[in-house]
């Protein structure tokens, strides 16, 4: 055991090194000087001058990554360049705001989660079963950022009930520090648990097939006492490992949470420093990550093993769930809805999206316009279809960019093995330890914020998923008879990998693919919701609802709209998927 976690420590090495040269480089492309941003526009070059040396910004790239690098091995992570403060202390401050939040969530999702999984289970197919799985589907399509906004409108404006914005230390005012907490944790807790919910259920119901819970009820005992005594623990492993893979992520991700109720979080820290080109401060976050990834990926493989002996196929049959036709049907209707808007947008829509009505701003609903105007009297229902004119390209042109790339790579490291794939995966693995919202900015400072930039981003953030399911699949097939055939008969390795392997990899990418067209979307309004994707004026569905938040009470329409389009589209996508997969393996 020692040796296998000394073993996958020095392997980490090498990743951990990548990332934090590709961060420390990426950051030097973003536009803006940090002397010029400390000093002001009206500093004199001399000053800059000296504030860069002070900075040891003059220094080549190479030595100051090299000298940052040797400050943080030491402790010191610098001090940022905005507030002055030390890195570190800031960093870690932030990091118990988020983490609280995080955990608060994780803990209330998974207590109602798993029980209600496991409840629905027991009785497949009853009133309760269905009930759980559609609204699990439900939640699992609505993005966290709208909900949030929701939920704030509702219980914050309409009802008066709970705060909306801001953020009290629970060591200042207990009760007060939890009133501020509500909103945010219970805005997790619903979208969190839908997937914990259907993974709970899934393992359960393959758990309720196994000899010993049918020996069990042979004895007498009661259904409960099945259910909880036997069931319970090995139904609840590769659950577990689920929660913890939604605890990480949503340490990384829950910037949306952050911008929406306006808390003082450790992703907020990240997206204000990336703003102001607080070079110490994004640097120290990812140095930080850095040495959260080297903690955890030693443990990674033991605790996924404790659950491997169940936990792959119920992992696979996740998403499984009776109604092929009905799946099929609503999700080809939304998908080619959204096709016709994306090639046909422009004719369909009433008004140009970008014409100004400023005597309508704001409106309702009304014979003019149909679904009411936004604050510069713009026709909602035009930006509404070309958003999605929007989501469509963008979703479309970036998963056939991260699976041409995901192909390559993924085919030539599980087919070729040795050190090709120890390269690769390596390379693959750096990717997906990047933080995914630096990695957008980053691209998209160098690229330029447009459409191109926002595709090559999230195609590069998506690529090591298509890397590790092509690399899976080719492993499984290239012991095959058939392979070891065309070896036999003296076909060139690179014929092989093309006329047996590929071809036979082609279901588990068609289902990722559909599966990666509603993740693409709902990141792109992620994007766009934080000002990082497509620059107005220029409409996507992200960007309408964040200029609209100024406006939730007086204009709520600006609001729902937008979301429900979002979440209407994620969902038909969602179960587009479930019917493709069930269709290419009606196994699962």
């Amino acid at each position: 055991m020692v040796r296998f976690v000394l073993t996958r420590i020095a392997s980490a090495i090498p990743t951990l090194i990548l990332v934090s040269v590709a961060v420390f480089v990426m950051m030097r492309f973003v536009p803006g000087d940090p002397a010029t941003l400390m000093l002001g526009d009206l500093a004199q070059p001399g000053q800059v001058d000296a504030m860069r040396h002070q900075m040891g910004l003059d220094q080549p790239v190479v030595v100051q990554y090299l000298i940052w690098a040797g400050n943080v091995l030491s402790g010191d992570f610098g001090r940022s360049i905005g507030s002055g403060q030390e890195v570190l202390p800031l960093i870690l401050d932030r990091f118990a705001v988020s983490s609280t939040i995080v955990f608060l969530a994780v803990l209330v999702a998974s207590a109602i989660a798993v029980p209600a999984g496991m409840l629905a289970a027991w009785k497949q197919d009853s009133l309760r079963d269905v009930t759980v799985v559609a609204t699990s589907t439900i939640l699992l399509s609505i993005p966290s950022f709208w909900l949030g906004l929701m939920l704030m409108l509702i219980f914050g404006l309409y009802l008066g009930w709970l705060p909306v914005v801001g953020y009290v230390p629970f060591s200042r005012d207990f009760a007060q520090a939890a009133l501020y907490v509500i909103l945010p944790v219970v805005t997790l807790v619903l979208v969190e648990s839908g997937p914990i919910a259907r993974m709970a259920r899934a393992s359960t119901i393959e758990v309720a097939r196994l000899e010993y819970i049918t020996h069990a009820r042979a004895k007498g005992l009661s259904e409960s006492a099945v259910m909880w005594r036997h069931a319970f623990k090995n139904a609840f492993a590769p659950t577990l490992t689920l929660i913890g893979l939604v605890l990480g992520s949503l340490l990384s991700s829950i910037v949306v949470i952050e911008t929406v109720f306006t808390i003082p979080g450790l992703g907020r820290l990240l997206v204000d420093a990336i703003y102001a080109r607080d070079y110490p401060v994004i640097q120290g976050y990812d140095a930080v990550r850095c040495l959260h990834l080297c903690r955890g990926q030693p443990c990674r493989r033991p605790r996924l093993s404790a659950a491997r002996s169940e936990g792959r196929r119920m992992i696979a049959r996740v998403l499984g769930r009776p109604g092929l036709k009905f799946n099929a049907i609503f999700g080809i209707a939304v998908t080619g809805t959204l096709i016709v808007l994306a090639v046909f947008g422009p004719w369909i829509a009433p008004y140009d999206p970008l014409k100004l009505d400023l005597p309508s701003r704001l409106s309702g609903p009304s014979p003019v316009h149909l679904l009411g105007a936004d604050e510069f009297g713009r026709d909602v229902l035009s930006r509404l279809a070309s958003g999605a004119r929007t989501s469509a390209w963008i979703a479309f042109a970036t998963v056939v960019f991260a699976l041409i790339l995901g192909i390559v790579f993924g085919v030539l490291a599980g087919f070729l093995r040795g050190w090709v794939d120890r390269v690769i995966m390596m390379v693959n693995d750096a990717f997906l330890a990047f933080p995914g919202l630096l990695l957008a900015l980053g691209l998209m400072a160098v690229i330029g914020a447009s459409r191109e930039g926002i595709i090559v981003a999230l195609g590069l953030a998506y690529m090591p998923i298509v890397v590790r399911v092509v690399r899976a699949s080719v492993m499984s097939i290239r012991e095959r008879e058939y392979v070891e055939a065309s070896r036999v008969m003296g076909n060139s390795e690179i014929i092989t990998m093309a006329r047996h392997v590929l071809p036979n990899c082609v279901a588990p990418i068609i289902v990722l693919a559909t599966t990666m067209f509603g993740w693409i979307i709902l990141s792109e309004s992620a994007l766009s919701f934080l000002g990082l994707g497509v620059p107005p004026p220029a409409p996507s569905w992200g960007n309408m609802l964040s200029t609209a938040r100024p406006y939730i009470g007086q204009a709520p329409h600006l609001i729902i709209l937008p979301g429900l389009c979002i979440s209407i589209t994620l969902l038909g996508i969602n179960m587009l998927g479930d019917a493709v997969r069930d269709w290419l393996d009606p196994k699962m």
